[in-house]
């Protein structure tokens, strides 16, 4: 994992994007080119991540992608001829082509866990491969591409990575990798890529005081909640997904809130001064708090924020001048069992000057 920014370093308010964009940026782009191939849930078993007790092994991950047509292409040939021709992708071929990786990777590395944008890497590198155009198309499509002056970059795609037992409150840990490659037209130098590297965390169920009802000053009840880091600045920082759990964790259960907008806050707010701020300065944090008891002709209100740390809104900087103006960080694993509160955990690191 990189790390903290040290003394006399820039504020980590003021770190550069980097071509970052969100997931929903990436949708727009993939919706652009129109039709696509999709692979969900393909199952692999990969020495990857580290289990909820900080196990480095083998445990099932969930590789899913979304894979646009080659550029100007609909289906269409394809569907008149009911043959997989050069206007779609070979769904199965891709699979095993991955798996195939997936499975050589454990026989060469067995010993060698890797991070999950590692693991990533690989796996886009694989889907590229896949991708690549015969070589006796390829300068036809290089010509095409030299024509079309509406984008800068070709061939994106997207890849999700689900670990279902990474976490230990929720469903499960999935890493989100978006790539595309540069256009380079003649006499110039490649362009503007954007990219995006994301963690989220699915359905952390945790019992708190939540409610402004009498009854609900009395019992704890669940919280739902789902966390992203969209975009996540350092990829690197994606294997501290278990530190990103256990302060949205112990951030819940230390509560009494009144609001899930309070609750909501808090969460983010922590995650700035204890994770971001350290390891993933440029990050943006996103969360949705669901309140399952609380209307009982619905499945549950919820509620959804999300605050930058660059061009940081007012929740960004608070939270920076509430730490002092000093990164914290998590002290080693193993994590569990948290039985503490979460400011035993902390260990501050250089300040920084803001």
């Amino acid at each position: 994992m990189s790390s903290s920014p040290q003394r006399g370093s820039t504020s980590p308010l003021d770190v550069p994007s980097a071509h970052l964009i969100n997931l929903e940026a990436c949708a727009r782009i993939l919706s652009q080119r129109g039709d696509c191939v999709q692979i969900n849930n393909l199952h692999v078993d990969a020495m990857v991540g580290h289990t909820i007790f900080g196990e480095r092994k083998l445990q099932p991950v969930q590789i899913s992608a979304v894979l646009p047509t080659p550029r100007g292409a609909s289906m269409s040939s394809s569907a008149r001829s009911d043959t997989v021709d050069g206007s779609t992708i070979h769904y199965g071929v891709m699979s095993k082509e991955i798996r195939r990786h997936v499975q050589q990777q454990q026989q060469d590395d067995l010993t060698e866990p890797m991070g999950l944008d590692r693991f990533a890497e690989q796996v886009a590198a694989v889907v590229q491969k896949t991708l690549a155009p015969p070589p006796s198309s390829s300068s036809k499509r290089a010509a095409a591409a030299a024509d079309d002056d509406d984008d800068d970059y070709d061939r994106p795609f997207q890849l999700s990575f689900f670990l279902p037992k990474a976490s230990a409150w929720g469903s499960g840990v999935r890493y989100h990798f978006f790539s595309c490659e540069p256009q380079r037209r003649l006499g110039s130098d490649a362009v503007f890529v954007p990219r995006n590297r994301s963690l989220q965390l699915e359905n952390l169920r945790v019992h708190t005081i939540i409610g402004v009802n009498p009854p609900e000053r009395k019992v704890r009840q669940p919280v739902v909640v789902n966390v992203w880091l969209d975009p996540l600045a350092d990829a690197a920082a994606a294997d501290g997904y278990d530190e990103v759990e256990q302060i949205v964790v112990k951030t819940i259960e230390g509560s009494a809130f009144e609001t899930l907008e309070a609750l909501s806050e808090t969460i983010v707010a922590n995650l700035f001064k204890l994770f971001v701020f350290a390891v993933a300065p440029g990050s943006t944090v996103r969360v949705v708090v669901e309140k399952p008891l609380a209307v009982l002709m619905a499945d549950g209100p919820a509620v959804k924020i999300e605050r930058r740390s660059v061009e940081p809104d007012e929740l960004a900087r608070r939270a920076w001048d509430e730490c002092g103006r000093v990164c914290l960080r998590r002290i080693p694993m193993p994590y569990l069992p948290v039985d503490r509160p979460l400011s035993d955990y902390l260990t501050p690191t250089d300040a920084m000057s803001g």
